[in-house]
């Protein structure tokens, strides 16, 4: 009589394996939708943006013009960059899969002008602002000309346009990629720089001669006269100085992770650090497209005279849809004045 010996294997799964579930339900249950939720987020910023911004009192002033356009830019950007994006991720369609070198490189430069346009017209708009800080006498002070705003525009679109133009010489189709970079590492070299580094710094440096111009405006009038003007001033340069740091802090990331990732290439690392490093590096890659979410929401949270302006358009809204609707029970409501949107063109000018 023969006895069988059964012997039974343990499986403990290792530290990657245990990473790769984590992060794997993450991704499929949170990180897959947030191109969705971006988009609804910056689609109602944009109209929030457009219904104040074209106000009758405020259209023909040039900060919101150039809001305006960037409030546009972001949209056009979300529903291109981010919808490709879910697109890739979700439904593995993958648009790098091209087989014209002309399309490839068009595609790469659209998706990198985007996102140069919006922000380079932020900065524009903080040099709108900077340039109504400056004397009257000051030929910086054109710039706030309504005429010269269409100008402006088309100044910064070619800029924007030209400064990531070395997509279009070394992106093109690599056999085996498809459509990808043919100098990985001068592409992220120049994407550290212009994006997480350049853009920054040029809004800083107009936020801080922004605040130099109010702060001597205070001590050639005085404070007692100009003091609910400097207020509202010191408000937007707060408001800008939050942009900048939103900026950097949603651009930076992405870039060091771009960078990081074409210097220390996969087969150097472990295959628990391939696993955290790719979801660090698709956290970072959608905060990027937060740039152009922000702006209305910021706004609203840092600006008090953005947020009462926006309220009060609201207000004035839904009293005209109950007073279409019940116009007995509205006949002793006095009109609603416009005060709160002149008290937030005055911060503008």
């Amino acid at each position: 009589m023969s006895l069988n010996n059964i012997t039974s294997t343990i499986v403990i799964p290792s530290m990657s394996d245990n990473l790769n579930i984590i992060f794997g339900l993450i991704t499929r249950n949170f990180l897959y939708y947030l191109p969705i939720i971006f988009l609804i987020l910056g689609t109602i910023g944009c109209i929030g943006n457009t219904v104040i911004f074209l106000q009758p009192t405020l259209r023909s002033n040039t900060f919101c013009i150039y809001s305006l356009c960037g409030s546009f830019v972001d949209l056009v950007n979300l529903s291109l960059n981010i919808i490709m994006s879910y697109f890739t991720s979700y439904l593995q369609i993958q648009y790098y899969q091209l087989n014209s070198s002309l399309g490839c490189k068009f595609l790469c430069h659209t998706l990198v002008f985007l996102p140069q346009l919006s922000i380079n017209l932020t900065v524009l708009s903080l040099i709108d602002r900077f340039a109504c800080t400056c004397s009257l006498t000051s030929s910086i002070r054109r710039l706030n000309q309504v005429k010269m705003a269409p100008y402006w525009i088309f100044i910064t679109f070619i800029i924007s346009y030209i400064i990531p133009i070395h997509v279009l010489i070394i992106n093109n189709i690599i056999p085996g990629r498809g459509c990808a970079s043919t100098q990985p590492v001068i592409y992220a070299i120049l994407s550290i720089i212009i994006t997480g580094l350049m853009q920054p710094s040029i809004m800083l440096i107009f936020v801080l001669l922004t605040y130099r111009n109010v702060r001597m405006s205070r001590q050639r009038v005085g404070l007692v006269i100009i003091a609910n003007p400097a207020h509202r001033r010191y408000q937007f340069v707060r408001t800008a100085s939050f942009q900048i740091l939103g900026t950097a802090c949603l651009s930076l990331p992405s870039t060091i992770m771009y960078g990081f990732s074409i210097i220390s290439p996969s087969s150097n690392r472990t295959a628990e650090q391939n696993t955290i490093f790719y979801f660090i590096y698709n956290v970072t890659y959608y905060l990027f497209y937060l740039n152009n979410v922000k702006s209305f929401y910021l706004m609203t949270l840092t600006s008090r005279l953005f947020r009462k302006t926006f309220f009060t358009i609201l207000k004035k809204l839904f009293f005209k849809i109950l007073q279409k609707e019940y116009p007995i029970l509205l006949t002793n409501i006095p009109a609603m004045n416009n005060g709160t949107i002149r008290r937030f063109k005055s911060q503008l000018q």
